[in-house]
């Protein structure tokens, strides 16, 4: 998923707890320190989208990974720094249908 600079740098501290310790990868990705209490400790993202309203949970963009060395967690977040837009990847939209209506040229989204 990626977030627009501005968005994310605006709401840096809702997206990653500071006790989370979340570092940027070479990848674009983060990862974090994470317990098994994650899915309660990072946000649910809530759209609303022509009266259609889109949940993303932390389960959809966080992996979590449990080592000799402790908990932590990647969160599939990248920061988009060419435009506004945001683009969800397959794990975001397990939550939905997408109806692709090739004669009438729309492209539909409906939760599950």
């Amino acid at each position: 998923m990626d977030i627009p600079a501005a968005f994310f740098f605006n709401n840096i501290e809702a997206i990653f707890p500071h006790t989370k310790k979340c570092q940027v990868q070479k990848n674009g990705i983060f990862n974090c320190d994470c317990s098994n209490n994650y899915k309660k400790e990072f946000p649910t993202f809530t759209f609303n989208i022509n009266n259609t309203e889109f949940k993303i949970y932390p389960t959809d963009y966080i992996e979590s990974s449990t080592s000799i060395g402790g908990s932590s967690c990647y969160v599939y977040i990248t920061v988009n720094y060419d435009n506004d837009l945001w683009t969800a990847g397959i794990n975001v939209m397990n939550n939905y249908y997408n109806v692709l209506d090739y004669v009438n040229e729309k492209y539909m989204i409906y939760p599950s």
